[in-house]
C-alpha cells in the first residue's frame, strides 16, 4: 500500500545519505528548517527535486494512506509534489487533483485573467494587466492588429498563477494538454460531487481508469461570477492576440473556446511526469 511519510529536519547539501532506508528530496534552501516529502523505494512517486539529501534529526510527523486520501478527494490520488496532491491519468503528463487557490476537490478555487498572477475585484480589459486597450496588447502578441508583437503564445513561468501558487514544477496546461484531458477522458455530469452540493464534470481516464473532477466554477466578468454549477472553464497557457484557449465543458457537451483574456478563469495545474 502505498504511503507517504511526511518528515521534518535540516537540509544539509554537504551529506548525502538515505534515511531508514527512504529516498529524501529536498527544497533548494540550504540549512533552512523545511518540511520533506519522503516515499520508500518501493513507489514510483515524484517527489519534488531531484536531489538527494541528509536529514539531520529527522522525526515522522505524519503518515497518509493514498487509498484514503483518494475516498476523501472523491478522484483517485497517485501522489504528492510539493505538497499538490496529483492524479495520473495516463496522459503526458500529471494533473492536480484541485484548482489553483482551491483546498479541496470540489472547492472552486481562485479566477484570474489568462497571465495573470493575482486576483482582483474586476476581471474587465480596463483592468487587465497586458493591454492598453483590447487591441492594444502589451505582452503575448503575434499580430500588429493587436499590439506590440513579441510572437510568444504561451505563459511564461513569471506570468503562470499555477507556477506562483503550487510551486516551480506547477504550471498551467497547454492547449495540447487540455485537448489531450478532454479526449482521453469520459465524461459524466455530476449535480452532487461527493455529498459537497457542487455541481461538475467527472472524467474517467480511458487509459487507465483513474478518475479526475473539475467543478463547474464558470467564470468571472467585470464584477460577476457567472455560469456556477454550469460550466467547467478551464485555462490553458496557450493565447491568440487578444483572446486565449480554454476549456469548455457542461451537461451537454466538452469543447474548447477562445475567450478573452480579461475574464477570470480557473486553473487546473498540471506537472511534468
Amino acid at each position: 500500500m502505498k504511503k507517504l511519510f511526511i518528515l521534518t529536519g535540516v537540509c544539509s547539501s554537504l551529506l548525502i545519505a538515505a534515511v531508514s532506508g527512504l529516498i529524501a528530496c529536498s527544497s533548494d534552501d540550504e540549512d533552512d528548517l523545511v518540511q520533506f516529502l519522503i516515499t520508500d523505494k518501493e513507489t514510483t512517486m515524484t517527489i519534488s527535486y531531484d536531489s538527494l539529501i541528509s536529514i539531520e534529526n529527522a522525526r515522522a510527523e505524519q503518515t497518509i494512506d493514498f487509498k484514503e486520501l483518494s475516498v476523501m478527494q472523491g478522484v483517485t490520488v497517485t501522489g504528492i509534489v510539493d505538497s499538490v496532491t496529483y492524479v495520473d491519468l495516463g496522459l503526458s503528463v500529471k494533473w492536480a487533483t484541485y484548482n489553483v487557490g482551491a483546498k479541496n476537490t470540489s472547492a472552486y478555487g481562485n479566477y484570474f485573467a489568462w497571465g495573470e498572477t493575482t486576483t482582483k475585484d474586476d476581471y474587465s480589459w480596463n483592468c487587465y494587466k497586458f493591454c492598453r486597450t483590447k487591441d492594444d496588447l502589451t505582452k503575448y502578441c503575434d499580430s500588429k492588429l493587436f499590439g506590440k508583437v513579441d510572437d510568444t503564445a504561451n505563459l511564461m513561468p513569471v506570468d503562470d498563477a499555477a507556477t506562483r501558487y503550487f510551486g516551480k514544477v506547477w504550471r498551467t496546461p497547454t492547449f495540447e494538454e487540455m485537448e489531450e484531458l478532454r479526449k482521453n477522458c469520459t465524461w459524466e455530469w455530476i449535480d452532487n460531487f461527493n455529498e459537497t452540493q457542487t455541481a461538475g464534470a467527472l472524467g474517467t481516464s480511458k487509459k487507465n481508469g483513474n478518475t479526475i473532477f473539475l467543478p463547474a466554477a464558470g467564470y468571472a466578468w467585470c464584477k460577476n461570477v457567472r455560469q456556477t454549477a454550469v460550466k467547467c472553464n478551464y485555462w490553458t497557457a496557450t493565447s491568440n492576440n487578444s483572446s486565449a484557449y480554454a476549456l469548455d465543458l457542461d451537461e451537454e457537451a466538452e469543447n474548447y473556446s477562445l475567450t478573452d483574456r480579461a475574464l477570470g478563469m480557473p486553473i487546473r495545474a498540471v506537472a511534468n511526469k
